[in-house]
């Protein structure tokens, strides 16, 4: 059986104070034992384990401990990181190590510096440091998951069993939920206080904030807004200043001024982070470089590893694919069923759908998301 964890004293103390932060030589917080507006509280981590507090504004170790609620002796470690957890059929107390192990986690978890828990809807969401940048995850997804499993090994020593680490997201799903603030996550593009924020989708979570004074690149750190990374979304290369929209309509077959002015009038309200929006349709016969046109358009807006896709077999996953990308492009379309062109039209401006959750007879799945879109065929599929 896997052995059961057992948080080390820092993790313990870490997870019991406010506004954590991570220094060279430790960590600094505010200290508890007193009313304290800025972190005076330096928390560091001796050879053999034990925890080292030092409050600037004169608390003792004692006071300190004792305001959150533990002991001196907390401060030391107790031979070693793991204990052998009892075999099944044992009795209850099985279980409560079980449930022990999962609380460590937790305190594990929330001790991380910079870590912030929030919910969109109904959706739990976590941001947490990655390296040098933050990335916000869905709280129930495997990538956090993941998180758990590598961050245990490194700080306790082991990842735990399976049936811990699911009660210990299920704990931070509920204070997700429950005990924290509601953000809006977006996908690729968002709209904040009059600005537009681009995510790149690069290594480095960066983010490019358009505005009335121009443009820069940040850190996603540093943006007011959290962008989400479904499966399939590739990287934007990094802006340059300079150059000219002009140089695009070389690579663009298309016939006359009036055909360049509708389609960049389409590029630029596809950068608008609130619909509605309009239906590029792209129409000429084979070779005339429809498909080479839309996959550039796109490359420039939202390049995914599925670019050009057919139509799906159910409305349903037209709704799908809008909650996971930000623009929708369609080849090859011959004709649209009648189904298919009214969810087309109420992604284009309403972006509402609902649909049964499967295996409940009450529950909803709510699509709200309003997308530009991009259709293209021999015949005209808009006619």
């Amino acid at each position: 059986p896997p052995p059961v964890l057992k948080a080390s004293p820092v993790v313990k103390v870490l997870a019991r104070l406010q506004r954590v932060s991570q220094t060279p030589e430790g960590y600094t917080a505010c200290c508890p034992g007193h009313d304290d507006g800025v972190p005076s509280l330096s928390i560091a981590t001796a050879e053999d384990g034990k925890v080292l507090l030092k409050c600037h504004a004169g608390c003792s170790a004692e006071q300190v401990v004792s305001a959150i609620g533990l002991t001196m002796s907390d401060l030391f470690p107790r031979g070693g990181q793991r204990r052998p957890a009892r075999r099944r059929g044992e009795g209850k107390g099985a279980s409560k190590e079980r449930v022990s192990c999962a609380q460590q986690l937790v305190e594990m978890v929330l001790a991380t510096p910079r870590l912030e828990l929030f919910h969109h809807g109904a959706t739990p969401y976590v941001t947490l440091p990655v390296e040098d940048h933050l990335e916000t995850w869905p709280l129930e997804g495997k990538s956090f998951r993941f998180w758990i499993a590598a961050a245990a090994h490194r700080d306790i020593g082991c990842a735990g069993n399976p049936q811990s680490v699911k009660s210990a997201i299920d704990t931070l799903a509920g204070r997700a939920l429950y005990q924290s603030p509601a953000r809006t996550v977006y996908t690729r593009i968002a709209g904040h206080a009059g600005q537009i924020f681009l995510d790149l989708g690069d290594a480095l979570w960066r983010v490019v904030r358009i505005g009335p004074s121009g443009w820069e690149v940040m850190s996603a750190s540093d943006c007011p807004v959290r962008f989400v990374r479904p499966n399939g979304l590739l990287a934007l290369p990094e802006p340059v200043r300079g150059g000219s929209v002009e140089e695009l309509r070389p690579l663009l077959n298309l016939r006359d001024d009036d055909q360049w002015t509708l389609t960049l009038g389409w590029l630029l309200s596809a950068f608008r982070p609130e619909g509605p929006y309009a239906a590029l349709v792209v129409c000429g016969e084979a070779g005339s470089c429809k498909s080479t046109l839309c996959k550039l358009l796109r490359r420039l807006i939202d390049p995914n590893l599925a670019a050009e896709r057919r139509l799906p077999r159910e409305e349903r996953e037209l709704f799908i694919a809008a909650r996971n990308g930000w623009l929708l492009s369609y080849n090859n379309i011959d004709s649209i069923p009648p189904q298919f062109s009214d969810a087309l039209c109420s992604i284009l401006t309403e972006g509402g759908h609902a649909v049964r959750v499967n295996f409940a007879d009450a529950d909803e799945l709510l699509f709200c998301e309003r997308r530009p879109v991009i259709l293209n065929g021999i015949t005209c599929a808009a006619a």
